[in-house]
Protein backbone atom coordinates (compact mmCIF):
# COMPACT_ATOMS: atom_id res chain seq x y z
CA UNK A 1 0.00 0.00 0.00
CA UNK A 2 1.00 3.32 -0.97
CA UNK A 3 1.30 6.05 1.66
CA UNK A 4 -1.74 8.01 -0.37
CA UNK A 5 -3.65 4.89 -0.24
CA UNK A 6 -3.36 4.37 3.40
CA UNK A 7 -4.47 7.66 3.99
CA UNK A 8 -7.54 7.05 1.90
CA UNK A 9 -8.18 3.45 3.85
CA UNK A 10 -8.17 5.39 6.87
CA UNK A 11 -10.42 8.17 5.60
CA UNK A 12 -12.78 5.79 4.11
CA UNK A 13 -12.46 3.47 7.66
CA UNK A 14 -13.80 6.31 9.78
CA UNK A 15 -16.70 6.42 7.86
CA UNK A 16 -18.10 3.23 7.67
CA UNK A 17 -16.97 2.29 11.55
CA UNK A 18 -17.34 5.43 13.49
CA UNK A 19 -17.51 3.38 16.28
CA UNK A 20 -14.51 1.27 15.82
CA UNK A 21 -11.53 2.21 18.26
CA UNK A 22 -7.71 1.20 17.81
CA UNK A 23 -4.66 0.88 19.62
CA UNK A 24 -1.48 -0.35 18.48
CA UNK A 25 1.57 -1.79 19.98
CA UNK A 26 4.76 -1.56 17.74
CA UNK A 27 7.90 -4.14 18.39
CA UNK A 28 11.06 -3.35 17.07
CA UNK A 29 9.66 -0.82 14.45
CA UNK A 30 8.57 -3.43 11.82
CA UNK A 31 6.22 -5.45 13.56
CA UNK A 32 3.16 -3.60 14.99
CA UNK A 33 -0.05 -5.13 17.15
CA UNK A 34 -3.35 -3.45 16.46
CA UNK A 35 -6.70 -3.50 18.98
CA UNK A 36 -9.96 -2.86 17.03
CA UNK A 37 -12.74 -1.83 19.83
CA UNK A 38 -16.08 -1.77 18.80
CA UNK A 39 -17.92 0.41 21.02
CA UNK A 40 -21.20 -0.36 20.37
CA UNK A 41 -21.07 -4.05 20.65
CA UNK A 42 -18.68 -3.71 23.46
CA UNK A 43 -15.71 -6.59 21.91
CA UNK A 44 -12.48 -6.05 20.69
CA UNK A 45 -10.14 -8.42 18.95
CA UNK A 46 -5.99 -7.77 18.06
CA UNK A 47 -4.00 -8.04 15.37
CA UNK A 48 -0.08 -8.51 14.51
CA UNK A 49 1.81 -7.74 10.93
CA UNK A 50 4.89 -6.79 9.60
CA UNK A 51 5.06 -3.14 8.38
CA UNK A 52 7.90 -1.10 6.96
CA UNK A 53 7.72 0.64 9.67
CA UNK A 54 7.90 4.37 8.61
CA UNK A 55 4.83 5.27 9.71
CA UNK A 56 2.79 3.75 11.87
CA UNK A 57 0.10 6.36 12.13
CA UNK A 58 -0.97 5.11 9.03
CA UNK A 59 0.46 1.46 8.62
CA UNK A 60 -2.25 0.55 11.57
CA UNK A 61 -4.91 0.12 8.21
CA UNK A 62 -2.52 -2.43 6.86
CA UNK A 63 -2.49 -4.27 9.82
CA UNK A 64 -6.54 -4.04 10.63
CA UNK A 65 -6.63 -4.85 6.76
CA UNK A 66 -3.96 -7.66 6.10
CA UNK A 67 -3.10 -8.86 9.91
CA UNK A 68 -3.74 -12.14 11.45
CA UNK A 69 -5.96 -12.05 14.55
CA UNK A 70 -4.15 -12.97 18.01
CA UNK A 71 -5.05 -15.84 20.45
CA UNK A 72 -7.09 -13.99 23.22
CA UNK A 73 -4.19 -14.48 25.75
CA UNK A 74 -1.63 -13.41 24.03
CA UNK A 75 -3.79 -10.03 22.99
CA UNK A 76 -5.04 -9.57 26.81
CA UNK A 77 -1.44 -9.30 28.09
CA UNK A 78 -0.77 -6.74 25.17
CA UNK A 79 -3.71 -4.70 26.02
CA UNK A 80 -5.31 -5.76 29.97
CA UNK A 81 -7.03 -2.48 29.66
CA UNK A 82 -9.02 -3.25 26.88
CA UNK A 83 -9.63 -7.08 28.76
CA UNK A 84 -11.16 -6.10 31.63
CA UNK A 85 -13.81 -3.35 29.92
CA UNK A 86 -15.00 -5.29 27.31
CA UNK A 87 -15.94 -8.49 25.43
CA UNK A 88 -13.28 -10.59 23.88
CA UNK A 89 -14.74 -10.86 19.69
CA UNK A 90 -14.63 -14.50 19.00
Amino acid sequence: MTQSEMKQAIAEDELRHPNHLYYQRCFGHQVLVVALVNTRAGDWAAYIAPVPGKDHGLEWIMVRNQGVKLPRVVAEALFPGLAKSNNWRA
